[in-house]
């Protein structure tokens, strides 16, 4: 497998588009196609800015704080950890709540944008990724994973049953789980 495909495997993962997609329906569940179009538009707009910026901004981030890229993967797979616990035994439902009256564009940047798409664990993965695999290989597969991500909350219209979700949330809780053990590995004996 070729070094960005696995980099965008990886934020994939992080990115969870299950939770996504659970998060989109709840955000949009009593709103129009447009004003769905809107908070999906926005939100993976304001995701983006917020990927390409830390990818770009990771080695002069990191050199001004005097941190080594095996002391960000590490940092990152500590905080990636958070997301995997409470997917192993939360699920991915419950991390947003319907904001009715809020403007479309205003739940797409908030919170569907940020933190739904661009997590802060996510965001200091890509400071650990940009480090060590450059910031234009970061940035493009961070792109690709947020239009996917989104791409399936939109298409995700109503929640799915209950069992059936714990039961996804629970393997990208495994899934994630393993992407933050490999940061810890790569940050403690290098890549």
């Amino acid at each position: 497998m070729s070094d960005w495909l696995r980099l965008l495997v990886v934020v994939l993962v992080i990115v969870d588009p299950l939770t996504a997609a659970v998060a989109g329906a709840t955000l949009t569940a009593d709103r129009d196609r447009r004003a769905r179009s809107i908070v999906f538009a926005t939100g993976t707009l304001v995701a983006l800015a917020v990927v390409v910026v830390t990818a770009w901004l990771a080695d002069p981030m990191l050199d001004a704080l005097e941190v080594s890229v095996g002391a960000a993967q590490l940092a990152a797979g500590i905080v990636v950890l958070v997301p995997a616990v409470e997917l192993l035994f939360g699920g991915p439902s419950g991390w947003v709540r319907p904001a009715p009256d809020a403007a479309p564009a205003r739940v797409g940047a908030f919170p569907f944008g940020v933190p739904v798409l661009a997590s802060p664990w996510l965001v200091v993965a890509l400071l650990a990724f940009a480090a060590d695999e450059g910031a234009g290989m970061t940035a493009s597969a961070a792109a690709l994973a947020m239009l996917v991500s989104t791409g399936l909350a939109f298409m995700f219209t109503t929640p799915a049953d209950r069992g059936a979700l714990r039961a996804l949330g629970v393997a990208m809780g495994a899934a994630t789980a393993l992407v933050a053990f490999d940061l810890v590995h790569d940050g403690v004996f290098g890549s």
